[in-house]
């Protein structure tokens, strides 16, 4: 599948009804057929287009971009956040940061989180979003939850 059917087949889905059956084949096509980081690139972007768009929690996108862990999934997602945060992509990377046991990581997932706040892109729901994680940051950081 190349970018423009998968840009036409997000554009669809997410303009659609039935957002679970259509996103679940997608992700099976793509599963299927082999797929990379310029389709997670692809999938990061439109998330970004449709800011307000409920993908899930962590539903099938985020399932998907998660099988990249270690493998790439992490730099796109911060990229993706330095240009156009919003609350979805801001939640997943208090995920990758809740799941990293590498102190330079997370330092570096605290210091993205900030930078939301300064980022005129950023939507409010994106900068409270970030503002909630760094505060449980710190709160686990406190308990020793990061140790």
């Amino acid at each position: 599948m190349n970018t423009d059917e998968l840009e036409e087949r997000l554009e669809s889905i997410i303009s659609g009804g039935e957002f679970d059956v259509e996103v679940q084949e997608l992700m099976d096509e793509l599963q299927e057929n082999g797929f990379g980081l310029g389709e997670l690139e692809f999938i990061l972007r439109s998330m970004e287009r449709h800011e307000r768009f409920d993908f899930g929690a962590p539903g099938a996108f985020v399932q998907l971009l998660e099988q990249f862990h270690g493998r790439g999934y992490e730099g796109l997602l911060v990229e993706s956040i330095g240009r156009k945060p919003t609350s979805h992509t801001v939640w997943m990377l208090n995920r990758v940061m809740k799941g990293s046991r590498n102190s330079e990581d997370i330092a570096k997932y605290i210091g993205v989180m900030r930078d939301v706040s300064a980022n005129a892109m950023a939507d409010d729901s994106a900068r409270e979003a970030a503002q909630h994680f760094l505060g449980l940051a710190h709160i686990g950081f406190a308990d020793g939850a990061r140790d």
